[in-house]
């Protein structure tokens, strides 16, 4: 049973230890992950859509009023990929409050998640530090070709 263990215990480290290295190797973080939405609120013209990245993959979801419209998945480049990481990492994003919302409860609502802290809010509300990482995901978002 002592064996069984010890063997299980070096099974592990050995496949951690291999996963650390294609982590170094690649340079890409894939247990980071954010995810941002952004509503239409009761306009009919404005965009909807759902983008989220984890590591360097990126989940996109055009919903409506965007020139790209369905699910699309893509990669991003190594240095975009640190460039986010780098920007939410500094971010302190645990301290923004829950919510941000004004008294027009019809304009659109953001939702920007990152490590288990959502915050919801309006663009008017908002602090700019929290625009600024909204705006480094909504680069990401897919253009008409």
């Amino acid at each position: 049973m002592k064996i069984a263990i010890i063997i299980t215990l070096l099974l592990v480290l050995i496949v951690s230890i291999s996963c650390s290295k294609n982590l170094m190797k690649s340079g890409i973080d894939d247990t980071f992950e954010v995810a941002y939405s952004k509503s239409k609120g009761r306009s009919k013209s404005k965009p909807q859509y759902d983008i989220s990245l984890k590591g360097n993959k990126v989940t996109y979801n055009g919903l409506a009023n965007m020139d790209v419209m369905g699910e699309k998945t893509f990669e991003i480049s190594k240095s975009q990929f640190k460039a986010i990481q780098s920007a939410f990492e500094g971010s302190n994003f645990t301290t923004f409050e829950e919510l941000y919302r004004g008294n027009k409860r019809d304009l659109p609502m953001m939702r920007l998640t990152y490590r288990g802290h959502e915050v919801r809010y309006q663009e008017r509300e908002a602090p700019e530090n929290l625009k600024k990482l909204a705006a480094i995901l909504e680069e990401l978002v897919p253009k008409k070709k």
